[in-house]
This record gives C-alpha cells, sequence and structure tokens, in this order.
C-alpha cells in the first residue's frame, strides 16, 4: 500500500476480528464500510503522529512503576476496537486512551482512561458515546449539562448517561440480533452492571442490573451467609427473572475488549480495504509513474477502479497541464451549477464544455468518448503532437459525432485503445485508473 496513506494503523483487537467474522455485513452496507474504514484510517493517523503508538498491557501496568515520565501530562493508546455498535452492518471506532494524573481534564487529580465511541456518518465521524471522565471535560467541568457534537438536547434528565465505565468493557449481542456494551463483567455478582445500547443519537444505558448480597446478622454481627436481592433497572424482581433479562442482553455472544496490540488486527483491516489504494495489476506500474511526476492529486490516489466525475477528471487534467508545463492556468469559465476552480480552468482553455444552459454536471460519470475528446482537446492545448487516424471499431456507430475525430486521434496514438473484440464501448464510464493511465500516455 502507498506509504502516504498507511504508513501508520492503530489496533484493532482479535475480539473484533471475532466479531467480525461472526456477523457479516451485507453487500449494500459494504460501501459504507470502506467509507467508514477510510475516515477511520484519517482519524487514528492523526491520533498515532499525534500521540505515538499503542503501548501493550504490560506497559500500560508498568506506568504505576515509573516507566513513563509523570512530571508532565503524558497520553498514551491503550485500545483501538472496530465493532458495530450501532447495529447497521457498518462498525463503530471505540478508542480507549490513557491520562496521567497532571492532565487538566482529570477530575480527582488521580490517572484514568478515556474512552470515546465514534460512528461514521453524512461522510464524517461523529462521537456517540464516552466515559465520565471525557464527558466532564467536553462539558467544561460541569456534570449538569453535556452535548455532544450533533446531538441537541439535555442528557442527564434520565441518568441514563451516555457514558460506558472505564473499568472495562464487553461487547454483548442479544438473542434477537441488538448490540450492547455492558461497563463490567455480566457474570459478576454484587455489582451494577449497566448495558448501553444505541438510541439512534447516542449509547444509552437501557438495561441496569444489581445484584445485592444481603448477609444474616447473629446480633449486630453479619454472617458469612445471607442472601441476593435481584433488580432490574432498579426494581426489585425474582433471581429468575433477573437471569433471564440478563440472558436476553448476552445469549448473542459475549467478549471482552481488552487492551490490544495492533498487528494482528492491522493485517484484517489492511485486507479489507487494500484494494481501494492499490490499483489493478495491469494499470498499476503507469499509475505509480504518474504519481511519481506529480501528476495526479491526492484525492485521486485511491477508489481505483470508481467511475470518475466530469469535475475528477478536470483536476486531474489541470494538475497534469500545470505541473507539464509549469504554468498556472489563470483563465476561468464560470458554470451555473459548480464553483470547483478545475472546472472552470479547463472550460476556460477550450478542454471542455458544459452540458447545457450554463451547466456542466460536475457528479456526473464521465463516459469514455467524453474522456477521449477532453484527452484530445488538453494534447491541443500544450502542443502535444496526436496521430491521425480513422475510427475502424465495430461499433463506431454508438460513437457521437462530436467525438469521432478525437476517438480516431486518441486510440490512433495508442492513449486509449478499445475494451475488446474490436469495440470502444464509448458511452460506458470511466474509472479512476483508466484516466490516470491515459493521461500519463501524453507525457511523451
Amino acid at each position: 500500500m502507498r506509504k502516504s496513506i498507511l504508513s501508520k494503523v492503530l489496533s484493532l483487537s482479535l475480539c473484533a476480528f471475532m466479531v467480525l467474522g461472526a456477523f457479516p455485513v451485507t453487500s449494500d452496507a459494504a460501501v459504507n464500510k470502506l467509507d467508514a474504514y477510510n475516515a477511520y484510517y484519517e482519524y487514528l493517523q492523526e491520533e498515532i503522529d499525534r500521540l505515538g503508538q499503542p503501548i501493550r498491557d504490560n506497559d500500560y501496568y508498568n506506568m504505576f512503576t515509573d516507566k513513563i515520565e509523570r512530571n508532565s501530562k503524558v497520553e498514551k493508546i491503550l485500545a483501538v476496537h472496530l465493532l458495530d455498535v450501532t447495529n447497521d452492518g457498518v462498525e463503530e471506532l471505540i478508542l480507549k486512551r490513557y491520562i496521567t494524573n497532571n492532565s487538566s481534564a482529570i477530575i480527582d487529580s488521580s490517572d484514568t482512561e478515556w474512552i470515546c465511541i465514534y460512528t461514521y456518518e453524512n461522510g464524517k465521524l461523529r462521537r456517540i458515546g464516552q466515559n465520565l471522565d471525557w464527558a466532564y471535560s467536553a462539558g467544561n467541568g460541569s456534570w449538569g449539562y453535556y452535548e455532544p457534537e450533533g446531538y441537541i438536547g439535555y442528557i442527564l434528565s434520565s441518568h441514563n448517561y451516555p457514558y460506558i465505565s472505564d473499568e472495562c468493557i464487553y461487547y454483548c449481542k442479544a438473542s434477537n440480533g441488538k448490540v450492547y456494551l455492558a461497563d463490567l463483567d455480566p457474570d459478576s455478582l454484587d455489582e451494577v452492571v449497566s448495558y448501553y445500547s444505541y438510541n439512534g443519537t447516542l449509547m444509552e444505558r437501557s438495561v441496569k442490573l444489581h445484584a445485592n448480597f444481603v448477609p444474616y446478622y447473629v446480633g449486630s454481627v453479619a454472617a458469612s451467609i445471607g442472601r441476593y436481592l435481584y433488580e432490574v433497572n432498579g426494581t426489585q424482581v425474582s433471581k429468575d427473572q433477573y437471569y433471564a433479562t440478563k440472558n436476553s442482553c448476552i445469549s448473542g455472544g459475549c467478549y471482552e475488549l481488552r487492551n490490544n496490540d495492533y498487528n494482528v488486527a492491522l493485517n484484517t483491516l489492511r485486507n479489507a480495504i487494500e484494494s481501494y489504494y492499490i490499483p489493478s495489476s495491469w494499470a498499476q506500474a503507469e499509475v505509480d509513474n504518474a504519481i511519481d511526476n506529480g501528476y495526479v492529486p491526492k484525492e485521486l490516489q485511491k477508489g481505483y477502479t470508481e467511475a470518475i466525475s466530469r469535475a475528477e477528471f478536470c483536476a486531474l487534467a489541470t494538475q497534469f497541464c500545470e505541473t507539464y508545463t509549469g504554468n498556472t492556468i489563470s483563465e476561468r469559465m464560470e458554470f451555473t451549477d459548480t464553483s470547483d476552480v478545475n472546472v472552470q480552468k479547463m472550460g476556460a482553455i477550450g478542454v471542455v464544455n458544459g452540458t447545457g444552459d450554463g451547466a456542466f454536471s460536475p457528479d456526473k460519470n464521465l463516459t469514455r468518448q467524453e474522456a477521449a475528446t477532453i484527452l484530445a482537446r488538453l494534447a491541443d492545448y500544450m502542443d502535444i503532437e496526436l496521430a491521425s487516424g480513422t475510427l475502424s471499431f465495430a461499433d463506431n456507430s454508438k460513437i457521437s459525432s462530436w467525438a469521432k475525430d478525437s476517438v480516431a486521434r486518441i486510440s490512433a496514438s495508442g492513449v486509449m485503445n478499445g475494451v475488446g473484440n474490436n469495440t470502444f464501448d464509448p458511452l460506458t464510464s470511466y474509472t479512476r485508473e483508466q484516466a490516470i493511465l491515459t493521461i500519463i500516455r501524453l507525457d511523451k
């Protein structure tokens, strides 16, 4: 994978790998999952550059013997998990950090851990859960009010806080498919165990279990024997009711999310998305050459098999032209439906035209005949000589009259080829890697 994209990645746990294998996503969710993974990459790269590599369990516990300098704020990443907690087939990012006692955000002057849960929606990450210390800091030192980004309203009135304990976290799946995060071991007794689920906006406590041991007394002395009182959501219930509720929350599987090493899961994540960052084998050498020559905008150095839009092809053409000639295009042509400067530049020099009524249709997929026309006009503008030729494709009749000369010249020059069986297929979309290959072939 290209170093600029995948130089560093934080961990996903082996537990996450098991869960992902157990609960596969649908094909419709796969595209969203890839988009989410790409957003997670960018965010985690920023975090690892800022904080360094995640520390492992033994380093974490050795912090208390001064393995890490303690005379200043220290923040380290303990764990990263990728798990579907919104139950929509697309995983969320769970990030756990360690903060020393000199952090200004610490409430009780002691060491602590911060947990944040992010989902991916509308093209960006949004925080949907965190632990109490994080919330206190984010609420500017106030317990009475906390409003996460993207959420409007008061949270604390119901006391079902969208906070996750920093002691330990369990990923639980109910028999009906609902997903929970538990803040303590679900099998613990004489503890309050809370199960958090996604309410459409935040992780919210939806089930609270309390098994309270009440000893028998001999006079005023508590005996070692006694009985348990069981509560569900603050209401006393029978033992059977208690365990029925608990089992309904964990019967689909329960995994502890431990502090983890990133190497095992790194390979899992790499295999899941590497095709997004790597061109097809037949295109890789020329794509690499084009990137090395500075001809490919950064935003087009991924998703190589995706269809390229009209605006994206203008970005590619502009960068190639300006890099190749060493001159910046100063002219502009205005369109009614885009202010993209690359579209305006290509329009001004006559390389592209609009689609009617002053519009350009920037997001429309580029067709093969449009690509041939733009390439031919770009070559003319840059004084790159193309061979003359005649059309001999079996589907010549499908090529629009305005594109025939350009297709003939571009194909005769070896810039664009047919698609097999002596056809040009003029109306199909053009991919990013095809666009990059043909651009660099103009560099003779």
